[in-house]
């Protein structure tokens, strides 16, 4: 099972950063090109603590000509062989830019909102991709979510870790 966390301009990680180092869970962080320009010191520590970045591009707008610069910043500063793309659904527009730049686009197979622990209870099953946004609820809730998770024999990890498996 992976986590997938949508961090848009604005959004503060910190917390959650904290607890996934607390549970000693990997996940996948996918950042916006807005975010990545005020927190671009945060990508190697993300990286270090085993996380893996995704491009969000600007707004999730990958047809905007600044995916490419935050698809270059990923894979350089974060030296990761392999960027990732985020979809809800099936977009062939956004599958077909990531193509171009080798990338891999996600497509979550949960995406969790309003009671992301009720719904994560709901629909969890064996290889989830699970997309979850940074609000006070998943902070508070993702403690148990992770447990949840644990206790039903599932293991955690991150992007590039999950798509090797």
């Amino acid at each position: 099972v992976s986590l997938l966390f949508r961090v848009s301009e604005a959004d503060e990680i910190e917390k959650i950063r904290h607890i996934l180092r607390e549970k000693q869970v990997a996940a996948t962080f996918f950042i916006d090109g807005n975010w990545l320009e005020q927190h671009v010191e945060l990508l190697e520590p993300l990286i270090a603590e085993g996380h893996t970045i995704g491009n969000f591009s600007y707004h999730r707008n990958y047809k905007d000509s600044s995916f490419v610069w935050i698809d270059t910043i990923i894979k350089r500063i974060g030296k990761q062989q392999q960027s990732y793309c985020y979809a809800e659904k099936k977009e062939q527009a956004v599958i077909d830019v990531c193509h171009l730049y080798q990338d891999m686009t996600i497509v979550p197979t949960m995406v969790l909102k309003d009671q992301p622990l009720t719904e994560l209870k709901k629909q969890l099953k064996a290889g989830s991709l699970i997309s979850l946004p940074i609000s006070d609820q998943v902070e508070q809730e993702l403690p148990s979510m992770i447990q949840y998770i644990e206790s039903r024999g599932y293991q955690l990890t991150n992007l590039g870790t999950h798509l090797k498996e």
